[in-house]
């Protein structure tokens, strides 16, 4: 199952790109130039409260450009406009629900990365943080505790 927030992510940065050539999970081996792949985010738990958890997700987003002299920097560009569109709104992406409209609700993206790995693809790595309250068991509480047997000796 995907995640609302990573779902949200990949709908902001298509809408920043202006196109919908993509791939989630895997790439077929003749895919569309210029294209974008969504790979599965990588987790990480930590602890945060007391009373949460943090899962901080990693995801490296590939943009792909044609291979022609005239579009030699069309990764970049792409990629360029993409960041630059996360940057202008602080870093603050809108949660979106399955049908698509704004919750009023924001992934804050903490890292933001582009590199250049190979010829006329770029990466984009992404990082964010969301958190959870721990598993709370319902079970019954103790009422009472008497420690007048538990001393050696008894009460004198």
């Amino acid at each position: 199952m995907m995640e609302q927030d990573y779902a949200s992510i990949m709908r902001f940065m298509l809408n920043a790109w202006g196109k919908e050539d993509y791939y989630f999970q895997e790439m077929p081996e003749d895919f569309v130039l210029p294209s974008v792949y969504f790979p599965m985010p990588q987790l990480m738990i930590e602890n945060n409260t007391v009373s949460s958890f943090k899962r901080r997700y990693s995801a490296y987003i590939k943009i792909f450009g044609e291979d022609s002299k005239s579009a030699q920097n069309e990764s970049y560009s792409i990629a360029s406009k993409i960041v630059t569109a996360i940057a202008k709104g602080k870093n603050n992406i809108p949660i979106l629900d399955i049908e698509g409209e704004n919750t009023n609700s924001w992934v804050k993206i903490r890292k933001l990365n582009l590199k250049k790995i190979d010829n006329n693809t770029h990466q984009i790595k992404i990082t964010w943080d969301t958190h959870d309250e721990y598993f709370v068991d319902d079970s019954q509480k103790i009422q009472f505790i008497s420690f007048k047997n538990l001393i050696k000796g008894g009460l004198e």
